[in-house]
Formats: C-alpha cells, sequence, structure tokens
C-alpha cells in the first residue's frame, strides 16, 4: 500500500471508531408496496450438499415511482464456519442520495422470534473497497454485528435503499441475477413500473419470462425461480464469462438516447475552455504539426495527471472540469478522457469519450442498451476517413498516437449525438518479445558467462517500463537473479542491468550479464559423463497450464503470449550435433523449435504465439496434449563422455597432431629468432664502454616483458588445440572455420610466447636491436588482436567481437602500452645509451670502424 493510501485507511478507520448513527440510517416497517413472503425454515443440513449455510430466500423489489429499492435474505446456519463468515450485516449505500432504512434484523430459533436491530449498536464505516486501485466512492458500509448467533438458527433481515443517482436522469437500468454461487431455495425480483413508463427487458442464459400484473398506479413484473443452480466457478475462467441466469433491465429505447444523454455529461462552456487554454503547458501550445500536438497532449496528460478519482454522487458519470483536473493534476478515466479530449479541440481536433468496459465486453453486443455497463472511458480521435483509440490511464506508454498500444475492449459507445450503436473496436497489434541467452563456455566441465537480452515491444514495452518506473533496480535485480537460480544455482551477476528504452518507438531493451561456476552436472546413471542443460527460462510460464480437461467453462489463453527465444551457446571444442526441428500446437497456440550447429556455435531457438483468447470446454483436452508434447522439446541436453574421449581431459592421445605442430612451431619460431639475433645488425652511436645500466622505465619495461611469456603459454596450451578430438578433421570439413580460427590462434600464441623468451634474454644483454624488436612486438599485438577480431566476425556467425567488453578492455591496455613505449624507445636517448652491444660478429666491425661513431 503507498504511503498516502495508507494514511487514507487510517483516517477512515478512525471515522469507523467514531461514527455511531448516520442521519441517513434508519428504521421503518417495510412499505406496502412490498410482497413479503411466508418461508418454510424447517430444512435441514442433510438435504445440502457441501455447505454449511443455505439461502431460504433472496428477495428483492424495485419501485420505479418512488426510486426504492427493497431487499429481504433469509438464510440458516449449520456450522461454526458458517456462524463466523455470516454473522456481520453490511448494508452498503451513498450518502449523496441515498437513505437506509432497515426493517428488521431478526433470528429466528424453536419457533421464536428473537430481535436483533438497535440503532445504537450499529457502526457506519468508510471503506473505500477500490483504495488500493485509486478510487475513492464515499459510500458507506452500516455494519451490524449479530449477537448470540447459534447452529441451526435463520437470520431474516430486511432493508430498503430510497433515492437513485440523479446523473442517470430518473432512467432506470439494471439487471440481476437468478442464480448464484451459493445455495438458494427460492429467487424473486419484481419490479414495479408506473403505467406511464416504459420497460426494456432480456433474458439470458436462460432465464425465466416474468409474470406481469397490473394494478392501478403499476405494472408488476416478477421472476421467480425454485432451487436455482449453484454457480461453482472452475479456475481460469474468463472475466467475462457469465453462466449465471440473468436478467437486463432498461429504459432506454435505443443506444442513441444512451449516447445523448451521457454526452451531455461532458459538455463545457466558452468560459472553461479559456481557463483550460491558459493552463496547457507552452510545450504543447508550441508544437509545430497537429501530430505532435496530438503526442504531446496523450504524453502529458497519460504521464503528468496521476489517476485518482472521487466517484461518489453525480461524480460515478459525470467528469471533472477539464481545468480542475490539469490545476490539481489528478482524476479518474473519464477526468482524464475528457481533459485529453478537450485539449485536442483547442486545435480542432476532433475527438470524443467513449465509454468501454475494461474486461467483459466481448458480448456487449448483445446487451440492451444502457449506460451502467460500462466501468471505463477512453478517447477516439478522428483524423480524415481514421480513428484511433487511447488509453489515457495507461502510463509511460510508448510510440505515437498512430500506433499506441490499445487494449481490447471490444466494443465501445462514443458520446456523441450522431452515435447510433456500439462500435467495434480494433483489437491490438500482437507484441512479440524477443529473448536471447548467449552462453560461452570456457572449457567442458568448466564455467560458463550468459548474457541475457531481451527486446520489449508494443504493450510488452509499455509493461516493462512502467515496471522498472514503479521499481528499485537493485530490487529488480536481485528478482532476476532469485529467478535464474531456479535452473542455474550458482549464478551469480557481473554487472547491473542496462535498461534501454528508445520510447518514441516503443521498444525495450534489457540486458543481463551472469557468470555460471556450475554449468555442468553429472550424469546419476554414468559416472563418466557430464551435461550442461538449455532451457528457455523465460517461456516457461507458457506452459503452465490446467492439470485437467474436466472443464464445463471456458479456458482463458493469455493472447500476449508472443515470444521468440534463441539460445547461444558458444562450446569449447568441435561437437557432433545433428540439426533437429519441429512443431506442436491446436488452433489456438502455436510452438516451434529449430537446433541448428555450426563453427563451434549452438543455436535453439524456440518460437511460441497464442492464437485465441479462450478455449471451449471441449477444446482444452487436444490443448492440454499438445502442450505436454511441446514441453518435452524446452531442454536441449550438452553431454560429454570422458570415457569416449579419454580420462584426461587434456586428451593428446586422439588429438596426436597438436603436440608435434606446436613442437614445430616453437622449433621454427626459434630458428628464426635465432637468425634475427646473429644478422640483426643495428649500429649504435654509443661507445659500448660508455653504456648505461637498465634502469628508470627500462626496469617497469623488464617487469613487464617477463609477463609476456607466461600469458601467450596460457593462451597457446590453455584453451582447445590439444584436446579437441576433431580439430584436425574439422579443418577439411564444411565446419571448417571454427578449427582454422582455433589453428591461428594458437600458432599466433606460441610464436609470440617464444618472441617474448628471446626478447628478454636479449633486453638482459642490452642488445642494439631490442629497441627496434620491441616496437615491432607491441605493434604485433595490436595488429594479431584486430586480425584475430576480424576473421572471428567474419567466419563465426553472430559473432561481434568488437563489442565483447572483455576483447575491448584487452585491446585497451595493449593500445595503451604501445602508445607508452613505442615512442618512449624510438627517442629515449636513455634506451640507446642503455642498448650498445652488438652481436658477436659485427663487434670487430665496429671495433675497426670507430671513427664512424665519433659525434
Amino acid at each position: 500500500m503507498k504511503f498516502s493510501n495508507l494514511l487514507l485507511a487510517l483516517t477512515l478507520l478512525f471515522s469507523f471508531s467514531t461514527f455511531s448513527q448516520h442521519k441517513n440510517v434508519s428504521s421503518v416497517p417495510v412499505p406496502d408496496w412490498v410482497d413479503e413472503q411466508n418461508i418454510d425454515t424447517s430444512i435441514h443440513k442433510d438435504s445440502i450438499q457441501n455447505s454449511g449455510y443455505i439461502y431460504l430466500l433472496v428477495d428483492e423489489t424495485d419501485n420505479l415511482q418512488t426510486q426504492e429499492s427493497y431487499t429481504r435474505a433469509i438464510y440458516k446456519l449449520f456450522n461454526n464456519e458458517a456462524i463466523q463468515d455470516l454473522s456481520s450485516l453490511n448494508f452498503t449505500f451513498d450518502p449523496e442520495y441515498e437513505e437506509l432504512i432497515i426493517h428488521y434484523i431478526r433470528i429466528l430459533r424453536d419457533g421464536k422470534v428473537l430481535k436483533r436491530l438497535n440503532l445504537n449498536d450499529i457502526q457506519v464505516a468508510q471503506r473505500e473497497e477500490n483504495l488500493e486501485s485509486n478510487l475513492l466512492d464515499g459510500r458507506l458500509t452500516v455494519i451490524n454485528q449479530l449477537k448470540d448467533v447459534r447452529k441451526n438458527d435463520v437470520v431474516d433481515y430486511a432493508y430498503t435503499i430510497k433515492g437513485w443517482n440523479p446523473v442517470h436522469q430518473n432512467n432506470f437500468q439494471s439487471s440481476f441475477y437468478l442464480e448464484f454461487q451459493f445455495p438458494v431455495l427460492e429467487r424473486n425480483y419484481s419490479i414495479l413500473v408506473p403505467q406511464n413508463q416504459s420497460l426494456y427487458y432480456k433474458m439470458q442464459n436462460g432465464a425465466p419470462e416474468p409474470k406481469v400484473n397490473q394494478t392501478n398506479q403499476h405494472i408488476i413484473y416478477t421472476w421467480s425461480i425454485s432451487n436455482p443452480n449453484v454457480i461453482n466457478y472452475e479456475p481460469n475462467t474468463p472475466a467475462w464469462y457469465a453462466p449465471n441466469k440473468y436478467v437486463e433491465i432498461t429504459q432506454f429505447k435505443s443506444w442513441n438516447q444512451v449516447a445523448r444523454q451521457y454526452s451531455d455529461l461532458f459538455n463545457v462552456n466558452t468560459s472553461e475552455v479559456a481557463s483550460l487554454s491558459n493552463s496547457i503547458p507552452e510545450e504543447i501550445k508550441n508544437s509545430k504539426t497537429e501530430d505532435e500536438y496530438i503526442n504531446k497532449a496523450i504524453r502529458f496528460v497519460q504521464d503528468e495527471v496521476r489517476y485518482l478519482g472521487y466517484e461518489g454522487g453525480l461524480n460515478s458519470h459525470m467528469p471533472s472540469k477539464p481545468s480542475k483536473v490539469i490545476n490539481r493534476r489528478y482524476g479518474d478515466c473519464k477526468d482524464k478522457a475528457h481533459l485529453l479530449s478537450q485539449i485536442l479541440s483547442l486545435r480542432e481536433i476532433t475527438s470524443f469519450p467513449v465509454l468501454v468496459h475494461n474486461s467483459s465486453a466481448n458480448q456487449f453486443n448483445e446487451r440492451l442498451p444502457s449506460g451502467v455497463i460500462f466501468n471505463h472511458c477512453i478517447v477516439q480521435i478522428e483524423r480524415g476517413d481514421k480513428k484511433y483509440y487511447v488509453d489515457a490511464t495507461l502510463s509511460n506508454q510508448g510510440g505515437d498516437y498512430k500506433n499506441i498500444y490499445f487494449p481490447n475492449y471490444h466494443y465501445g459507445l462514443p458520446l456523441k449525438d450522431s452515435q447510433d450503436d456500439l462500435e467495434l473496436l480494433p483489437s491490438p497489434e500482437p507484441s512479440i518479445i524477443s529473448v536471447t541467452d548467449t552462453f560461452i563456455l570456457d572449457s567442458i566441465g568448466g564455467r560458463a558467462d550468459l548474457e541475457i537480452s531481451s527486446i520489449y515491444r508494443g504493450s510488452q514495452a509499455d509493461y516493462k517500463r512502467l515496471e522498472f518506473a514503479e521499481s528499485n533496480m537493485d530490487i529488480v535485480k536481485k528478482n532476476y537473479l532469485n529467478f535464474y537460480s531456479s535452473y542455474y544455482p550458482s549464478i551469480k551477476s557481473t554487472s547491473d542491468i542496462q535498461f534501454i528504452d528508445e520510447r518514441n518507438k516503443n521498444e525495450i531493451r534489457i540486458i543481463e550479464k551472469y557468470k555460471i561456476d556450475s554449468l555442468w552436472k553429472k550424469s546419476t546413471e554414468n559416472e563418466n559423463v557430464i551435461f550442461s542443460e538449455f532451457y528457455p527460462m523465460a517461456m516457461s510460464h507458457y506452459f503452465e497450464t490446467t492439470k485437467t480437461a474436466e472443464r464445463e467453462m471456458p479456458y482463458y489463453l493469455n493472447i500476449h503470449n508472443n515470444m521468440e527465444y534463441n539460445t547461444i551457446v558458444f562450446v569449447p571444442q568441435a561437437w557432433s550435433i545433428e540439426p533437429l526441428e519441429g512443431s506442436f500446437g491446436t488452433d489456438a497456440f502455436e510452438y516451434n523449435y529449430d537446433v541448428k550447429y555450426k563453427n563451434a556455435r549452438l543455436d535453439l531457438v524456440h518460437t511460441y504465439k497464442t492464437n485465441k483468447y479462450y478455449l471451449e470446454p471441449h477444446q482444452v483436452n487436444e490443448f492440454i496434449k499438445e502442450q505436454n508434447r511441446a514441453k518435452e522439446s524446452l531442454s536441449y541436453f550438452l553431454t560429454y563422455d570422458k570415457a569416449f574421449t579419454g580420462s584426461n581431459d587434456n586428451n593428446f592421445d586422439d588429438n596426436w597432431l597438436s603436440l608435434p605442430v606446436s613442437i614445430l612451431i616453437i622449433i621454427l619460431s626459434c630458428i628464426l629468432l635465432n637468425k634475427i639475433g646473429k644478422n640483426y645488425k643495428v649500429i649504435s652511436r654509443e661507445k659500448e664502454e660508455w653504456s648505461r645500466k637498465i634502469g628508470g622505465i627500462l626496469i617497469f619495461l623488464a617487469i613487464l616483458l617477463a609477463f609476456y611469456p607466461l600469458v601467450y603459454f596460457g593462451q597457446a596450451f590453455g584453451g582447445n588445440f590439444l584436446s579437441s578430438p576433431s580439430l584436425w578433421s574439422d579443418l577439411f570439413s564444411s565446419t571448417w572455420e571454427s578449427s582454422f580460427l582455433l589453428i591461428f590462434e594458437t600458432v599466433a600464441s606460441l610464436f609470440l610466447m617464444v618472441f617474448a623468451i628471446y626478447l628478454n634474454v636479449w633486453f638482459y644483454k642490452r642488445r642494439t636491436y631490442v629497441p627496434n624488436l620491441l616496437i615491432i612486438f607491441f605493434s604485433g599485438v595490436l595488429a594479431i588482436n584486430f586480425i584475430d577480431a576480424i576473421l572471428t566476425n567474419f567466419l563465426i556467425e553472430g559473432s561481434n567481437v568488437f563489442s565483447n567488453p572483455k576483447w575491448i578492455q584487452g585491446l585497451s591496455f595493449q593500445f595503451i602500452l604501445a602508445v607508452i613505449f613505442i615512442p618512449y624507445l624510438y627517442f629515449s636517448n636513455r634506451v640507446s645509451e642503455t642498448f650498445t652491444r652488438l652481436p658477436k660478429k659485427y663487434r670487430e666491425y665496429k671495433i675497426k670502424n670507430e671513427e664512424a661513431f665519433q659525434f
């Protein structure tokens, strides 16, 4: 609960404790226009299954002439649980236009009538049940705690609500259920209509026809049903589904009548238009084009005017003045829709508020004309012959008004005088989530780096943008890590989550980076076998479906389940992997998978799409079967058998060619460098006896140079050159690229290792050619790194080494060393005065020509 809501809740709690009576609460006998019934209360629990109580009667009567609604309920309690749940009577009313009249509250026990109504005992509370949704209605709840309630007691109470909301202008509109989710013996509903008024009604789901009686003043319609069915909703039933028998009642003859009446509530006068014009931000006013004006107006109303509404009395359907909403910076759905529509009208852009229902409107085309069946308000924008729709209550949306996400509200009623019928609203375009998991395995049985890149579009981008706006980034990071740890317990985050929002495009990219210490597991069946599992983690909840196909009600499907999931695995050596593909699905969903392998890269591609909003009961069985079949294809296992490849992880026996090749490279490098050491002639200007000792910056260079042989030894022999069982065979196959790249990198590392060793020797011998060779060495390291990156990007599909942080970090370090030492080696007097010794074969030449070295 937000802090402001908490304060409000405490205020309401205080109100609860201080109210004891209310001027709008009274007690009088049952009015004479009510036909009270006598009910047999002798029913026994044996005749009731799976319930601790039963309603003997639920009776309602509406009197259109007096604008009163009478209710009577009688129920019998059989156990302590029922007593606990049903010993508190709550009566709710709106004090702005309603009065609560409690006729009686009594308990029937052993033929006695025990009165339980005392107005001094009741409490009145403003509960605000929609407070968490930022909606206040000002309704009051009268609470009467029944005293001394026992098993087999019958509770009988009756009350009347007097007064109807004047916003409806005396046009009665309602609906009532004849079946409930609890047992009822008798259900009655009556409505008294004055002779000079019309009434329209429609029976739904097999509801019975009414009995019609007339008096001098009224036409009385009565619906009665005995032992109605108990409706038990099944899990995951769509919100719009109502199997209950029910009846709609209205005094509206047409949808045009509804549209005209409620559109009058949204009218504004010229002074209000002027006030609004002075209040809108300059940024909106200064828009150069109408499209820019519309987009800025939408963004302002959605994001800068918070959602909060007071919907008591007339405010249930009448919006606040737009200038008032913009100045206080809050409003409910109709306030925000009205504000947006009026801001657009200032630029002569045609738009209208539209009444909709946010969850149950897919069958509204079968409903009678009524204004109370809607619970939400949006905006329709007309641009030429096209119509666009905006929900002003949705904050943090991306895109412009032409492609902004609009929920599937099915049907709506634009509030304009010319509107004759409900309007079919556009369905939202599917929003695809694209997820790419990239695993880089450092060795077989070793660790792995994992990068997860997720791209959200459309409604999914809106939801994700809102999630991050309302959440602490550290908490989001922790929640993500907890989710992944269920698949990889040793997973650790290695960087902060990157949240990249292209709001105008309405696309969000989230990048996460992790390290997994224990990606591999040992097989429980064979101790020589280890394996790693790869699973489309973010797609897993798409397959959390019902376990049973036995249903009588529709099964809800999330139409937004639409994902492309690609898992990329860079394996540490060549692998024998056969391509696979498969498809599963029904007309309700599609799932496909594809396994590809090339150049030590494994691609696991999963796609999932939901095609329907719900399933009919007879379709659920096939859906479950296909979902279960598809689940079997989600996991992919890489297995490695040590017994097959040798007991030693670095298997020299099977890859016999790699070791002699390594020795040959070292020998050839030594031969080349020996020749350079003996024959490379660089004449120093300094006399050898005048040479200086190694000192200054050269000490740091000597320390650095000592580490290079170790670094390149690790790069040459720490990889898979000696252990890959198919390195040389793959070199002459269709998948030669990864083998060629590994051989190139190993040859380069071996040569640089030998080169560094010789440089260390020559460095301490202070050979004259050392500065030149060091310049060649530092330049060569940079060049080889670039060549390796270019070859990798060219040969290995999907690689982008230039964006790899590790590669950038390593290259940056080598570049800094080159920038520091190359100029120093070339220009420094200290260097030329230190490295003065020629190879032995050139020393006599220097002595004979000593004059050549005079300054």
